[in-house]
């Protein structure tokens, strides 16, 4: 069977009112931790973004080899910027038409997710873990074509068995598995609510790939998207990703060099423009040379808000089943 992989961005949780990268900048300008000369140096990245700042402090740490006090504080901005963020994701009406007797024919979110073989998201709010994501709904065997079990995060454990994945999660220590029949949810950058006793496991900032590869949970979690994209005739849909992470970029054009028939489709408000990265991009990646490479297997995009092509945009969400259900 053809394997059909989904790749999210924040313009995916944008739907639900997730900031996006300038929403975020603006929230830091605001934090209680975030006094007069730390926002002095935000607000000189005005153009490049909060993650440039990030990187510019990160790095000063790194040749110093000493603490300061202005990253510390950056981070604790960033945190607090997603506690808030998932506090409101948590409540959003992610599948409004779910247990609706009535809208037996009508088509969800969950029914949408439920088509992939796995899910991947440089995302780190918690808007899944809230409203999708689940060790065990069995019910999710209902949703799609796809009968899952649930949904799993490999390499976790939660610390509350309540609500085992919208709650704090800790590392497990052993190698990441999959059980059969149970959907695997991978997030390549971390999540604002993975704990250890260092801090949280959470890659922000311009060295991005640097931090994959110190965390064995992260670096696992990469490993496992490129194996995925370079399965013979992978089809990988786009969400809401710009396009600006290199890795993430290389890892795609790759698997495209390797010549098994990955075809690609995106969804974004810019279509097939969103390959093309502003000018002031803090990330330039060589974009003639992905475009090049990417552009040849790109079957199709979406330039319409996601949610109402699901629930109710029956032209559009044509356009989408099509590229995943087309011919295996």
């Amino acid at each position: 069977m053809t394997p059909r992989i989904l790749l999210l961005g924040a313009g995916f949780s944008r739907n639900w009112g997730g900031w996006l990268a300038d929403e975020v900048f603006e929230f830091l300008l605001g934090s209680s931790h975030v006094d007069d000369q730390l926002r002095s140096l935000l607000l000189s990245y005005r153009t490049k973004g909060f993650e440039a700042a990030l990187d510019f402090l990160q790095t000063r740490v790194a040749h110093s080899q000493t603490p300061d006090p202005q990253l510390d504080n950056l981070m604790k901005a960033i945190e607090e910027m997603f506690g808030q963020m998932n506090s409101g994701l948590s409540r959003a009406k992610f599948n409004p038409f779910l247990g609706d007797n009535n809208a037996r024919l009508r088509i969800g979110m969950p029914q949408f997710l439920t088509r992939f073989d796995a899910i991947f998201t440089l995302n780190q709010d918690t808007l899944l873990e809230a409203h999708y994501v689940s060790p065990d709904i069995a019910k999710m065997e209902t949703y799609g074509t796809r009968h899952w079990k649930g949904a799993v995060i490999p390499g976790l454990r939660p610390r509350d068995q309540i609500k085992p994945y919208w709650g704090d999660l800790e590392p497990d220590g052993a190698t990441p598995t999959i059980p059969n029949e149970y959907q695997p949810y991978i997030k390549l950058h971390g999540s604002s609510n993975w704990r250890t006793p260092e801090g949280n496991v959470m890659i922000v900032g311009g060295n991005k790939f640097i931090g994959i590869r110190k965390s064995a949970l992260l670096d696992w979690n990469f490993r496992f998207f490129e194996d995925q994209l370079r399965i013979p005739a992978c089809r990988l849909m786009v969400v809401g990703y710009s396009f600006r992470d290199n890795h993430i970029n290389n890892a795609i054009a790759h698997a495209v060099n390797m010549n098994q028939g990955l075809e690609v489709f995106i969804v974004d408000p810019n279509g097939l423009d969103v390959i093309d990265p502003p000018t002031s991009a803090m990330i330039k990646p060589p974009q003639s040379e992905f475009a090049s490479i990417v552009l040849p297997r790109i079957r199709g995009c979406s330039r319409r808000n996601l949610v109402t092509t699901i629930e109710s945009d029956d032209v559009e969400r044509d356009k989408l089943w099509r590229f995943l259900t087309g011919p295996s």
